[in-house]
């Protein structure tokens, strides 16, 4: 029988059903529902502001007959200097979602710089994490864990932080491709190759980070050479194409083009100096990682092969998190699978689940200092429902960003102590479910529900710590 500690599960009250497939209590839904809630009313980044209004000028672009002109038309719309920056996948998500918006934008005025509609905005990011945890929960399932651990497993990865705030905080929209990674992720493990390449090819049109766990996936199942590049090839065909096509554009070149060249040097830029050549840590795990991946053979177990392709998409994501200078909502992609890594470990499962919860908090904190426009910036609150209060601090002085107020208490001191601890963390996780899939162990994993109230508080810590920094900025 699992072990899934009844009495802490009801410390808090009685248990609750949760959408059929988990259950928890009603206090804990309670907690989790406030952050998520109070996050999502109150909290923005002003990226998601550029990108919606964007997505309503790609409405104009095609009602106009301009499509191909999009970039041009969001290069001269004047909502941002740069432009739109990234591929056009997103935005068409986007304009799919904003339909709504745009509609009464043209019928009865509304605002697109709204509240409603930027919260409309947001809901999509919400949806999105819905479907990624649909997905999750499909996935641990071809892993061989029980209905018990499935669920625990869910509420610890919609908890994580490293989830939780990209979405919640900083509405940004890295969950939308996550969401098609993970289709494509679980229909390999069905052994379904055509839905596997579309979905990748799909995302691969919204960010090309979906190449890193593609490739991966690839290698672990093909082993030869012109199959592979044929694979690769039709994944990757429609994001070229489209960026064939668009590269037409001047306002393409101008946006994208600047954007790219800004990217491409953060993959390569943390390295290590041997006989006079900087060598890419990021490049050196991602090509360690796919030289594994090909020279690994299946085995018999159908379960232990899908548990080692989780751990080497884990993997490539950690060595991305770890060694490019990443912005903080791109923790998104390490999350999933880290959890279902976490999970592989059987009996010391606490264990890793802690320092998993160790990496989230340092991790978040590296993100609070090094880009606290994001987290905690004095822009944070100046969009969704408490926009009012902020208008009136700006009058009497300003907002101060969370990061300063942390750097007044010499918070910022601790950072080397939070990069180690990511690594450790990061380190503790891998050698442990290493370990056990090197012996053939599909050991049941135990988790109970501290977990993830340890977690939640986590969450409300941060929202006190906002708060905090909100009423001191009225008192100053």
């Amino acid at each position: 029988m699992d072990r899934i500690g009844q009495k802490e599960k009801r410390f808090f009250g009685k248990e609750l059903s949760f959408f059929a497939w988990h259950e928890i209590s009603r206090a804990d839904l309670l907690l989790l529902t406030l952050a998520a809630g109070f996050c999502f009313l109150t909290m923005y980044y002003s990226d998601i502001t550029i990108t919606s209004r964007f997505s309503l000028t790609l409405w104009d672009s095609l009602f106009d007959g301009r499509l191909l002109s999009f970039y041009d038309n969001a290069l001269a719309s004047g909502v941002a200097p740069e432009g739109a920056v990234y591929d056009i996948g997103i935005y068409a998500v986007f304009a799919i979602w904003g339909l709504p918006v745009w509609i009464l934008r043209n019928v009865a005025g509304l605002d697109p710089m709204s509240v409603g509609s930027l919260l409309w905005f947001k809901l999509l990011l919400a949806v999105s994490v819905a479907a990624c945890l649909r997905l999750f929960w499909q996935i641990a399932k071809e892993l061989g864990y029980t209905k018990t651990v499935r669920a625990y497993a869910s509420l610890v990865f919609l908890t994580s932080a490293t989830l939780f705030f990209p979405v919640m905080v900083a509405a940004q929209y890295d969950i939308i491709p996550l969401f098609f990674i993970l289709c494509g992720v679980f229909f390999w493990m069905k052994g379904e190759w055509k839905k596997f390449l579309i979905y990748f090819a799909v995302a691969a049109t919204m960010k090309p980070f979906a190449l890193l766990p593609l490739a991966v996936l690839v290698l672990l199942r093909e082993k030869r050479i012109r199959r592979i590049l044929l694979y690769l090839a039709l994944a990757v065909l429609p994001m070229f194409l489209l960026k064939g096509i668009y590269s037409l554009s001047a306002g393409y070149r101008a946006s994208c083009g600047s954007f790219l060249t800004t990217m491409l040097p953060m993959l390569l830029r943390v390295s290590i100096h041997i006989d006079n050549v900087d060598m890419s840590l990021f490049a050196v795990g991602v090509i360690g990682i796919y030289i594994f991946a090909y020279w690994r053979k299946d085995g018999e177990s159908a379960v232990q092969n899908n548990r080692v392709a989780i751990l080497v998409l884990a993997g490539i994501w950690a060595v991305f998190c770890l060694f490019v200078e990443i912005y903080p909502y791109w923790s998104v992609y390490l999350t999933p699978f880290l959890v279902l890594v976490v999970l592989m470990c059987g009996r010391d499962c606490h264990v890793t689940l802690l320092l998993d919860l160790v990496l989230n908090v340092c991790m978040t904190a590296v993100f609070v200092f090094q880009f606290e426009w994001v987290y905690g910036g004095e822009r944070t609150f100046s969009y969704l429902v408490l926009k009012p209060l902020y208008e009136s601090l700006v009058r009497a002085g300003g907002v101060l960003p969370v990061a300063e107020a942390l750097r007044l208490l010499s918070v910022d001191i601790l950072l080397p102590a939070f990069g180690a601890g990511m690594a450790a963390a990061v380190g503790g996780i891998f050698l442990c479910a290493g370990w056990r899939l090197a012996r053939g162990e599909e050991e049941e994993s135990f988790l109970e529900i501290w977990h993830i109230r340890m977690r939640i508080l986590v969450l409300h810590g941060w929202i006190a710590a906002c708060l905090a920094v909100f009423v001191f900025s009225f008192k100053r």
